[in-house]
């Protein structure tokens, strides 16, 4: 797998998404206890790398993703720390600000691939509107057909009239797929991609992302609970759990020897399950 170039000694390695000190409270319901969604977390995706933030349900994956992508509702919760994706400080940033960076410089996969498309379209127009957002009109056809290569879909007009409940689920998962990379973004933040896919689907898909980071360079932030895939796809993992960092390291430091508590119970649960159909921990790399 390709990862980000060797920093001459002497200058620091340029860095995709920088998060320092993230804690995320929402308000206890019914005058309830507040809840601690995140409570100081600190990582750091380097240009071209891969990081997997992995844990069970409730860890605070998603609520990372959220703030990530400045989606996070700050009506309601309450936010301490920093978390900048190219310099921009998202938390704080403007909506012309976001909007310059979503799409164009970060690329979104969820795992509600069935909702990433308006049922009402075919998924060509939409992919069409998707990049006319960014770049000039002219561009479109070529920019959409390219897309849908990398992402391992046949660009023909057949496929550009489907509208999505045409479609199967593997390849509306790889038509969100090359939604997400339509302008060649610097990062790809991947949110649980393959929650509703079988172990096959879950083994094309790492492939997938594998290959388009080898040839487009991108750095990859994973949220996952599936271990298989980040020890396919990512260079180190933080172990969340109930919000708080458990363990980070190499991917195979983590995987392959975890340390005492919740991060050893989490890599042993899943090797109980044959790795849910990903490679073994052991040969993360």
């Amino acid at each position: 797998m390709s990862g980000s170039s060797p920093t001459p000694p002497g200058r620091t390695a340029p860095t995709s998404l920088s998060i320092e000190g993230l804690r995320v409270v929402w308000p206890g319901r019914d005058e309830g206890a507040d809840v601690a969604a995140l409570g100081g977390v600190s990582l750091t995706v380097p240009a071209g790398g891969a990081v997997a933030v992995a844990g069970e349900s409730g860890s605070g994956k998603s609520t990372l993703v959220a703030c990530v992508l400045g989606l996070l509702d700050r009506r309601r919760a309450r936010v301490e720390g920093r978390v900048e994706v190219f310099g921009t400080d998202v938390l704080r940033a403007s909506d012309r600000e976001l909007a310059a960076l979503r799409g164009r410089r970060v690329g979104y996969v969820g795992q509600l691939f069935h909702a990433a498309f308006d049922p009402l379209f075919t998924v060509g127009s939409q992919l069409a509107e998707a990049h006319r957002a960014h770049a000039p009109a002219a561009a479109t056809d070529g920019a959409v057909a390219e897309a849908l290569r990398l992402a391992g879909l046949d660009a023909g007009p057949d496929l550009l009239r489907l509208r999505p409940h045409e479609m199967s689920g593997g390849m509306l998962q790889r038509a969100q797929v090359a939604a997400a990379i339509l302008h060649r973004p610097d990062l790809l933040v991947l949110d649980e991609p393959t929650a509703a896919l079988d172990a096959l689907r879950r083994r094309e898909f790492a492939t997938l992302v594998a290959e388009l980071r080898a040839r487009t360079g991108a750095a990859v932030l994973l949220a996952t609970h599936d271990l298989g895939l980040a020890a396919r796809l990512a260079d180190r993992v933080v172990v969340l759990h109930r919000g708080r960092v458990a363990a980070a390291g190499t991917a195979a430091e983590v995987l392959g020897s975890p340390p005492d508590g919740q991060a050893r119970a989490l890599v042993e649960a899943w090797r109980r399950t044959a790795g849910g159909g990903g490679e073994a921990p052991g040969g993360a790399a």
